[in-house]
C-alpha cells in the first residue's frame, strides 16, 4: 500500500473491541460465542497504520482536533453484520463467514463527513481442521475480516488516485486560445 501523506485520527467504540457474536441454532445447529473485537480492532489498526502517514487514537471523533492539531479526519469502524455458514447448513463440507463493515469518517471536530460500507467473505474446507469444526470457521471469519480490510483499503486508495487527479486538474492553467491574426495585425505589414 502506498502511503496516503495524512494523519489521521481513529476511534474504535468499545462495542466494536470487546464485540462478542452469539447465536443459538435451532434442531441442534449448537450454540455459538465468537469473540470477534480483539481481532477486527487489530486488523483495522494494521490496514490503517499501513494506509497513512500516522494513526493517532482519539476518545471520541469530537476529541479529534484537541487530540492532536495535524489529525486532517477521524475514522471509526462499525460492524454492521456477522453470519456464518456451517457445513450442516450447506450440505458441503466448508464453512463460510461474511463481516459487513460501515466506516465513518468524521472532521476533526466530529461532524460525520462521509460513511462506506465494506464486505468481506471466507471461506474454510473443514477437511483442513478434521473433527475441529471451531477452528475452521474461526479461520473463515480471519478470512473474511482480510477481505474486509482488503476492502478498506483498496476504496482508500482509489479514492486518494481521485483526489490527486482533481487536484492535477484544478493547478493546470487553461491553454491560451489560439487565434488566427488579420492582415491588420501584422506589425510587419504597416511598413
Amino acid at each position: 500500500i502506498e502511503k496516503i501523506p495524512v494523519v489521521i485520527g481513529v476511534h474504535l467504540p468499545l462495542e466494536f473491541t470487546n464485540k462478542v457474536y452469539e447465536e443459538k441454532r435451532e434442531g441442534g445447529g449448537g450454540e455459538y460465542s465468537i469473540g470477534l473485537g480483539k481481532a477486527q480492532s487489530a486488523g483495522f489498526m494494521r490496514v490503517l497504520n499501513a494506509m497513512f502517514t500516522r494513526v493517532v487514537p482519539v476518545a471520541s471523533p469530537q476529541d479529534a482536533a484537541a487530540t492532536d492539531p495535524e489529525i486532517r479526519g477521524v475514522l471509526e469502524p462499525v460492524l454492521e453484520d456477522y453470519a456464518f455458514v456451517t457445513p450442516m447448513d450447506s450440505g458441503t463440507s466448508t464453512y463460510a463467514a461474511s463481516l459487513r463493515y460501515t466506516i465513518r469518517l468524521y472532521s476533526p471536530t466530529g461532524e460525520l463527513a462521509e460513511s462506506w460500507t465494506f464486505t468481506g467473505y471466507g471461506s474454510q474446507p473443514s477437511s483442513q481442521f478434521p473433527g475441529k469444526g471451531d477452528e475452521a470457521l474461526a479461520m473463515a471469519t480471519r478470512l473474511a475480516m482480510r477481505d474486509a480490510g482488503d476492502h478498506v483499503a483498496e476504496g482508500a486508495a482509489e479514492d486518494q488516485r481521485q483526489r490527486e487527479g482533481q487536484e492535477l486538474l484544478a493547478t493546470r492553467q487553461p491553454p491560451e486560445p489560439h487565434h488566427q491574426r488579420d492582415a491588420d495585425d501584422d506589425p510587419e505589414r504597416d511598413e
